[in-house]
């Protein structure tokens, strides 16, 4: 999703419920019967998108059961259309995308100012500064990161304390019981 700059979610009928009961058992079941339902990628897909603040066009098949993010009243238009090629003809539609694009467009510009680059689209490790990589580090990775250190830098200590013990040949310096005596 870092690397989009908008997002189309194509909702269509995945499971259809001839027979069912929404609710079941509760004071307020329902009747569930002839239901169509979309996959719940949609829903997660549309979430990641709205999150990251890419541009949302939703376009959802007439008569799919309208709940969760593929329901109109949001930050995004929900396009609810007959999914066939007329559709992508009209005018509506046509304006719908064209202005989903304009967006797109603007955000494709803000991702592409904001990523250093180096020769060509590829990064450039060399050219980097500390700042431009501390700024693109996520906090899971900071902490991973930081896990990492801190069992190298364990590791180190313990081996060398055990390099210590095994190999010196220097005596013990002795203990206070043993300058008593």
């Amino acid at each position: 999703m870092g690397e989009c700059a908008g997002v189309v979610i194509i909702a269509f009928e995945r499971i259809h419920i001839e027979q069912g009961t929404e609710l079941r058992g509760g004071p307020k079941a329902r009747s569930a019967n002839g239901h169509r339902v979309p996959t719940v990628w949609n829903h997660i897909e549309a979430a990641m998108a709205y999150v990251t603040r890419r541009p949302l066009l939703v376009i959802v098949e007439d008569g799919l059961r309208p709940e969760g993010l593929l329901e109109t009243g949001y930050d995004w238009y929900v396009q609810r259309v007959e999914l066939s090629k007329a559709t992508l003809d009209t005018s509506e539609f046509r304006g719908i995308l064209g202005d989903w694009k304009r967006k797109v467009g603007e955000v494709a510009g803000t991702l592409s100012n904001a990523r250093p680059r180096g020769q060509g689209s590829e990064l450039d490790p060399v050219k980097l500064t500390i700042g431009q990589i501390l700024s693109a580090v996520t906090p899971a990775q900071a902490w991973a990161i930081a896990a990492a250190l801190i069992t190298l830098l364990g590791g180190v200590a313990s081996g060398a304390y055990w390099l210590g013990a095994k190999f010196s040949n220097s005596p013990r310096a002795p203990t206070q019981t043993q300058n008593a005596k």
